[in-house]
């Protein structure tokens, strides 16, 4: 049986050299961001923000909403880590963990609304599992 940590995807440095765009005279929140490997590492930061990001949009298709949102993590992380850093917006402050994987059950959940009317009864199922997931983080 997998564990949670399985379900999870950790931002490294090569997703943010990939995403950095860098300019003179700029100091770009990414280019000085803290990286962990495992959450036990948790333990040494000293980051008051912890970003762990969830792309789905699971529940937005169980309420019969568009979807789309299973996107935003990504464009999210790209304009974030691109923020000038300053004296009031600092790389120490935040640490950004990873993003849970959940393809698997967004194409699981799109079969389902395919093939079923009563999406938000059988998509809560989905909800639920991405909820048990993170709680297990």
């Amino acid at each position: 049986m997998k564990k949670t940590k399985d379900y999870f995807n950790f931002f490294k440095e090569k997703h943010r050299d990939k995403l950095i765009k860098s300019r003179n005279g700029e100091t770009k929140l990414g280019e000085k961001l803290n990286f962990i490997t495992s959450f036990n590492s948790l333990k040494q930061t000293n980051a008051k923000y912890v970003i762990i990001g969830v792309p789905e949009d699971i529940g937005v298709r169980a309420n019969h909403g568009k979807p789309g949102a299973a996107d935003f993590w990504f464009d999210f992380i790209a304009a974030f880590i691109n923020l000038q850093e300053n004296r009031y917006f600092s790389a120490n402050d935040f640490l950004i963990a990873g993003h849970i994987k959940t393809q698997q059950l967004i194409t699981q959940a799109q079969q389902s609304i395919d093939e079923y009317k009563d999406q938000l009864g059988r998509l809560s199922v989905y909800v639920e599992t991405i909820d048990e997931w993170l709680s297990g983080l």
